[in-house]
């Protein structure tokens, strides 16, 4: 049961009764525009006239929700598949539990005497005579105010950071930003290094590299076993800072790694360096856990090693870090792929069914601009993040 899997639940209740309602509906109203009818033929008759409309509605639906299956994240197909398996569940339901519930209870005093025009039908009815008397400014209207809102799209900034799902006086929020102030960040990413690491070559060329890295504002510690073993061969210079660079003799820098074998522990380096000293990783800490800045980083990183060292060397930039920068951009093309599919499926199905491409854009239209609206409106806002 995932994060996204609680949405679920609600999507269900929101989306599975509607197909009740319309029955219940157009029942009562058949009870006040007809109230002598026998109650088998009317729900005989409500069944028919809305059978195709209910059915359109929720295969529809359900393949709004299969079009999931093609998200890149697992999560999103699963949830995909269960919402869809709930939602056909509910419209079966729907078409063979109501009605026998219908014909086996009592019609409602208030349906039984014929019950009047409420005023939210006549709302309903002089809602529908003023559009209808005005389709062009209408349409002009829409059009006009979803090009307007469609403008913000561009501007949406697909972000996420975790310290935001707790608020500020939330202990486990406290608790990130303290380590954050005093440890350098709970966020970290390392860049992977092969070679031979006693090579000086190399050592030079990770010294310069987390240089580069530590000239980022959001990143608080660089350390690899370079950084050890420039402060080693300070330190055998009786801390004369000039010599905090690494030793051009390769022999003196296995020694350097003897002798502190002999000194510490060995299981020390374990986090720097393998024990055949033919991989290593540079360790870079971030103060930040804005995954927008750490896609940034990575991307930053991965272009100054392509421009200014050996990529058989550094072979790659990973970690959790990576892992939540690259989960945005797997996000935003699945959110893509899916509702295209979606959007797709339905048009599909309603001009299959209606025999009419024009009945199928018009059935896919609300639902298409509804998606530019929700969008655009995330993107007008300069301070909205995409959680």
């Amino acid at each position: 049961f995932t994060f996204v899997a609680m949405l679920i639940p609600v999507m269900l209740i929101a989306v599975a009764n509607d197909y009740g309602i319309h029955i219940i509906a157009q029942y009562f109203e058949s009870l006040r525009t007809d109230p002598a009818k026998p109650k088998r033929e009317r729900i005989q008759e409500v069944i028919k006239g809305l059978g195709m409309p209910i059915f359109l509605a929720g295969i529809t639906t359900v393949a709004g929700f299969m079009s999931l299956l093609s998200h890149v994240l697992v999560d999103a197909r699963k949830v995909g598949l269960l919402s869809s398996f709930g939602i056909l569940v509910a419209f079966v339901l729907s078409l063979g539990l109501i009605p026998a519930a219908l014909l086996l209870l009592r019609v409602p005093k208030i349906a039984a005497d014929g019950a009047r025009e409420s005023k939210f039908n006549k709302f309903l009815e002089s809602w529908t005579n003023f559009f209808t008397k005005r389709p062009v400014l209408i349409l002009t209207i829409s059009i006009l105010t979803l090009v307007i809102i469609a403008l913000g799209i561009p501007k949406i900034v697909v972000d996420t950071d975790p310290n935001h799902y707790y608020k500020a006086d939330d202990p486990v929020r406290v608790n990130n930003e303290k380590i954050a102030d005093l440890f350098g960040g709970s966020t970290q990413l390392s860049v992977l290094v092969q070679g031979d690491i006693k090579d000086p070559g190399i050592l030079n060329q990770m010294l310069s590299l987390g240089e580069y890295i530590k000239s980022h504002s959001q990143v608080s510690q660089v350390i690899s076993i370079a950084d050890l073993i420039s402060r080693m061969n300070e330190a055998f210079h009786n801390g004369d800072s000039t010599y905090r660079v690494i030793p051009e003799n390769r022999n003196l820098i296995a020694q350097y790694l003897l002798l502190y074998s002999f000194t510490g522990s060995t299981s020390d380096l374990d986090r720097y360096v393998d024990y055949d000293y033919q991989k290593a990783q540079i360790i870079v800490r971030i103060d930040r856990v804005s995954t927008t800045e750490i896609n940034n980083l990575i991307h930053d990183i991965e272009h100054y090693i392509g421009q200014h060292h050996d990529r058989t060397v550094f072979t790659s930039v990973t970690g959790f870090a990576t892992v939540m920068g690259i989960l945005i951009d797997l996000l935003v093309r699945g959110q893509i792929y899916s509702l295209s599919i979606s959007i797709f499926l339905v048009f599909l199905i309603t001009s299959l069914v209606f025999r009419s491409i024009k009945g199928g854009l018009i059935s896919t239209l609300p639902l298409a601009m509804a998606i530019i609206f929700v969008f655009g409106l995330m993107g007008d806002r300069k301070s909205t993040r995409l959680n």
